[in-house]
């Protein structure tokens, strides 16, 4: 027996609105999969999909620089993810080249605070597949534009700060560790 899934029935169903926005579109399949599902269920990456979908379909248009900038980083924002689904099979190659592209995107429209961030993540994959270093320069890299605003960027400067932390913990540098 399957059982249907409600929240993705009701979401068709509000998705096939003729008066939504793509921009709004994209907004709702994003909320539905940050407030419904997490990165290990099938239909965050199925909602994902849709997303990407979505905005890749936008970003090839001719739009106005801001609504341009807006397909942008919800492409990027795909990007990412799919990367995360690569992490969660344990294929890295792929995910990799996604935190690339979504690196890319975001460098071409000036969007460094989730630039920076997909560093963090990139960064994650190295440390992963004890690549350090290659993660050490992204989180460096990161940890300065973050210290630009310690107070706004907090969780992120918090997160790089763990990864270097544990980084050299595990080479056995417990005063670079405990210095962090």
């Amino acid at each position: 027996a399957h059982c249907q899934d409600q929240v993705m029935d009701s979401l068709k169903i509000v998705l096939k609105n003729p008066k939504l926005h793509d921009t709004t579109r994209l907004q709702i399949i994003s909320d539905v999969m940050i407030s419904h599902y997490d990165d290990y269920d099938k239909n965050y990456y199925v909602l994902n999909d849709m997303l990407g979908d979505l905005a890749l379909k936008n970003y090839k248009k001719k739009n106005g620089e801001q609504e341009q900038k807006v397909y942008t980083e919800w492409l990027a924002g795909y990007y990412s993810a799919l990367a995360s689904e690569y992490l969660h099979k344990s294929v890295r190659e792929p995910g990799l080249v996604y935190h690339d592209k979504a690196i890319a995107l975001l460098r071409s429209i000036k969007s460094y605070d989730e630039m920076y961030v997909a560093y963090l993540a990139k960064a994650g994959f190295y440390v992963m597949d004890d690549k350090v270093d290659k993660a050490i320069p992204l989180i460096f890299e990161s940890l300065k534009y973050f210290e630009k605003d310690e107070t706004h960027y907090v969780d992120e400067m918090s997160y790089a700060l763990q990864m270097l932390a544990r980084i050299y913990s595990e080479q056995n540098q417990f005063h670079k560790s405990i210095a962090i």
